[in-house]
């Protein structure tokens, strides 16, 4: 047992954790040392066991806050305190949000938002009469904080469940602490009804930097740590749990970019005429994004201040017909740095409004 995870002595309740997330956190405590309860519409088919320890189950609706209350107060009762809230339980079927009906997104919010909230007040009324206080843990989701097509309701709902993470947090502060942990997409029992086949679960797994969906197991030792003495001064905070998130659609699409497709040509350029002269006046006119950034390096705060209001010259500057005088005293190379002139000619900036800021100060 790892001592900094260790819940001994203390009672954990865990909704939705007869299986998947839920079934995995609940083992986690097990593991640990604390007595946990989960419920759940129906018992399990299993019970949920870990190390020689068994949960406590009891049917609840969370749906509803009177069974929420008598749910809280039943905990209580028969383990005479409640250290540790996880509120897991949620989810939601795809629905084409222009055409499913209001009664569908009201059940939605209600299971994923409403639910949560009558849990965390139930809970803090215990933990606020306990010396060492509490803990609540809201599972949140990506979804939350990203588009969220075919789960509108379920989306909006769990961005709400972060805010209340936020809020409460101050609220109930210092005795109790809300925290949110919000997973990517988790591979468990019912991961087909989401992502299809094994072809469909590899074909996102492909898409997290990660190489792989999360497992219960990866959920469940955040709850773990977000829940111990560890965590103690993390509070209002949403630990995200995404492989390293979701690689952006545009770098997919995008075939200009190093990063983008792997067969993507390879970008085109101003067409070159064939005489020399305009070729070179091509070249001049090209301002690669890499060379400014090489620019922004070599010439120091003045030009990154002049790059990041976006004062990139139309022109080639000239330092015999564009740079500004220097003042008596100081040496005519000192016009401009040292490394603009190591530049080629097209690549170098304006330096008229950087030399008169910086001269008005010698």
């Amino acid at each position: 047992m790892n001592p900094s995870v260790d819940f001994q002595h203390r009672v954990v309740l865990v909704t939705g954790g007869t299986k998947g997330v839920g079934r995995g956190i609940a083992q986690a405590f097990l593991a640990s040392g604390a007595r946990v309860v989960v419920c759940g519409r129906t018992a399990p088919e299993s019970p949920v066991t870990a190390c020689g320890a068994r949960a406590e189950f009891v049917a609840c609706d969370v749906r509803e806050a009177g069974a929420v209350r008598e749910l809280v107060e039943g905990v209580v009762e028969r383990h005479g305190r409640l250290d540790v809230l996880v509120s897991n339980a949620g989810g939601a079927p795809a629905a084409d949000a222009a055409t499913v009906s209001p009664r569908f997104h009201e059940g939605i919010v209600r299971l994923n938002l409403l639910a949560p909230l009558h849990l965390a007040q139930a809970a803090n009324g215990v933990m606020q009469r306990q010396e060492e206080g509490g803990v609540i843990v809201f599972i949140g989701s990506v979804s939350g904080l990203r588009p969220s097509p075919g789960t509108a309701a379920y989306g909006a709902a769990k961005a709400g469940v972060l805010s209340l993470a936020t809020t409460l947090a101050v609220e109930w502060a210092p005795k109790v602490r809300v925290v949110a942990v919000s997973p990517g997409p988790v591979l468990t029992e019912q991961a087909h009804l989401h992502f299809g086949d094994a072809d469909g679960v590899a074909a996102v797994a492909g898409t997290i930097p990660a190489g792989r969906l999360a497992e219960p197991a990866d959920v469940a030792n955040a709850c773990l740590f977000v829940a111990s003495r560890q965590a103690a001064y993390m509070s209002g905070s949403n630990l995200l749990l995404h492989g390293g998130g979701e690689r952006p659609a545009f770098l997919q699409a995008a075939n200009a970019s190093p990063m983008g497709r792997s067969d993507a040509p390879e970008a085109s350029t101003q067409t070159r005429a064939d005489d020399s002269s305009t070729r070179n006046v091509t070249q001049q006119m090209e301002v690669p994004m890499r060379t400014r950034k090489r620019a922004w390096v070599l010439a120091g705060p003045a030009l990154a201040a002049t790059v990041s209001a976006g004062l990139i010259a139309s022109k080639t500057f000239d330092p015999a017909r564009d740079a500004p005088q220097a003042p008596a005293g100081m040496a005519a190379e000192q016009n401009y740095p040292a490394g603009l002139q190591s530049m080629p000619p097209g690549h170098r900036v304006s330096w008229e409004s950087i030399f008169r800021e910086r001269w008005a100060h010698h």
